[in-house]
């Protein structure tokens, strides 16, 4: 066997078959396979950043110049209890309490005890009914005392009520405030805050006996009107104007609807 053979290969076949390529077009082959790397690098940068800035798009929280719109208004319940009925009664018998917390939540207490006590009622000009009105008083319990609360609701207001509503609050009080608004709904609201001392007789200990009052009237464009008065004897209120307007403005606390059949009764004054 010649030098040039090797078990039925030729030599030179073989070591030009593995013979490497010129050094040139080995870097010419690296150089293509780079920039076909970078161009798919590329793309694929591009595409995550165009997913990115979707996802951006889609979870980025609104810049103030982006319109938001606002939070509508507290569902308005539905009264289907009609007027005059013992259903009715319960009913706004019911709602004064969470009326309260609903304004004032630290009325609760750390520890459990009746809120409101001595509850009395009545209604309007018709007794216990509320064809014409809803009226309830009784002891208000509070961390700092107790106090006299109650709640009146008419169903027509009356010359006398609206007067004493719509007319302008003197430019001084003597001994208290006097402010009034309008509400969200156009009522007509106003606000009073007075105090007081009384020299008890001297059978009774002569002391001085300090009496706090906040009364909220409020009148609706349909001449209906609702009222709140709380009386603090020796202690503070436990209600501010603000939290006295927002029960008397509480949708729950309304009479219910007269329906057809209720014979109209006028408002006496």
């Amino acid at each position: 066997m010649s030098d040039r053979e090797f078990s039925g290969f030729d030599v030179d076949t073989i070591t030009d078959a593995v013979r490497q390529p010129p050094l040139d077009d080995l870097r010419a082959a690296v150089d293509s396979r780079r920039r076909h790397r970078r161009s798919g690098m590329a793309l694929a940068a591009v595409a995550v950043l165009v997913v990115a800035i979707g996802a951006t798009a889609l979870v980025r929280a609104p810049r103030q110049t982006d319109a938001v719109p606002p939070a509508g208004p507290s569902p308005t319940p539905t009264v289907t209890t009609a007027a005059g009925t013992p259903e009715d009664w319960a009913r706004i018998d019911a709602a004064v309490i969470p009326a309260l917390l609903r304004q004032a939540p630290e009325l609760s207490g750390p520890a459990p005890h009746d809120l409101l006590s001595n509850w009395n009622k009545q209604g309007g000009t018709e007794g216990e009914t509320t064809l014409t009105g809803y009226w309830g008083q009784g002891t208000l319990g509070a961390g700092n005392g107790n106090a006299h609360l109650s709640v009146q609701l008419t169903r027509n207001a009356g010359p006398s009520l609206a007067s004493m509503i719509t007319t302008a609050c003197p430019s001084r009080a003597a001994s208290g405030t006097c402010v009034q608004q309008v509400g969200p709904a156009g009522e007509k609201i106003k606000v009073r805050t007075s105090l007081r001392e009384h020299r008890l007789p001297a059978e009774r200990g002569a002391q001085v006996v300090r009496y706090e009052t906040l009364s909220v009237d409020l009148l609706r464009p349909d001449g209906s009107a609702a009222s709140l008065r709380l009386t603090a004897r020796n202690g503070s209120l436990p209600l501010t104007p603000d939290q006295a307007i927002g029960v008397v403005l509480d949708p729950h606390l309304v009479l219910g609807p007269a329906t057809s059949a209720t014979p109209a009764v006028e408002a006496t004054d």
